[in-house]
């Protein structure tokens, strides 16, 4: 699906649930903009990846808008940062649904960030559509007004079928944040990647954030790791990489399951990157179309 249907698709639920939340006249009138909040990390441990999700925003939001808006109606975005905090989180999604008057919510990266904002969501009954959402259990709570774009599963996909077909080592090391969808996540990859033979020696979570990665990394000559997986975010990744190459170590493949797309890796990096790959969902210049094929 390209952009512009999915945000239209979004902003359309986004309308429809909000209207059936107020009495309807027998000719209503259509509202002069649609106005939707965004809420991002754009200060904060996870600000490369919030600005990431909220430049893709702005992007739709602006080709909706030259299109002719959703129903004839132009979206008008008013944009929030959650300083990568939960508590903050809340407190921006209460002041954009009682005072900016917000028909729905989109963004939110982390599903710390993102289940503060929910809880906020469900209570003025107000759709949230959460960018960034892979913690499983946010969506087996019944929640009426929460829904989200991302899953687990293309992520297992990519990365252990990665692994499997291209690299094919025999023991893999699996690192992950201990944020919820990260954690789920490790334990997907684990799974399969142990039912296709290869064998996962070192699974071992870390604080996002952490400043030294010398005692795990120490550990992978010991069990003859050929290959990493890191489910962490940019800064995580770039400290991971350059202390690979400050100790020598060398590894078939380094993937980084999110946080390994910004160009960072490499401006910071240099040389230290090579070996280095990641997933992303979509970039500007890959042309491939959005086709399940």
């Amino acid at each position: 699906m390209r952009r512009t249907g999915c945000l239209a698709l979004v902003f359309s639920l986004l309308l429809g649930v909000a209207c059936t939340a107020a009495p309807v006249p027998t000719q209503p009138a259509p509202p002069p903009e649609i106005v939707i909040g965004s809420i991002n990390p754009l200060t904060g441990a996870l600000a490369a990846s919030g600005q990431a999700v909220q430049d893709g925003i702005v992007y739709a939001v602006d080709e909706v808008n030259a299109s002719g808006g959703i129903r004839g109606v132009k979206v008008r975005l008013e944009t929030r940062d959650d300083e990568s905090r939960p508590e903050r989180a809340i407190a921006t999604a209460e002041e954009l649904i009682t005072r900016a008057g917000v028909i729905g919510l989109v963004g939110g990266y982390v599903d710390t960030l993102v289940g503060a904002i929910s809880e906020v969501a469900e209570k003025y009954q107000v759709p949230y559509v959460a960018a960034a959402s892979l913690d499983t259990r946010l969506v087996q709570r019944g929640y009426k007004y929460f829904f989200r774009i991302s899953n687990l599963d293309p992520y297992v996909v990519s990365t252990t079928g990665f692994m499997k077909n291209v690299v094919r080592p025999a023991k893999v090391a699996i690192i992950y944040s201990s944020t919820p969808g990260a954690s789920q996540l490790a334990a997907a990859q684990r799974q399969a990647l142990e039912a296709a033979g290869i064998q996962v020696p070192l699974f071992e979570a870390f604080q996002t954030g952490v400043t030294d990665f010398t005692p795990v990394l120490l550990r992978f000559g010991e069990l003859g790791i050929e290959a990493v997986i890191i489910n962490g975010f940019l800064a995580d990744n770039v400290l991971l990489l350059r202390q690979v190459h400050q100790h020598g170590l060398k590894f078939r493949a380094v993937l980084g399951s999110f946080g390994m797309e910004f160009p960072a890796v490499i401006s910071q990096l240099g040389p230290a990157a090579e070996g280095a790959f990641g997933t992303t969902s979509w970039m500007a210049d890959v042309a491939f179309p959005g086709t399940e094929a």
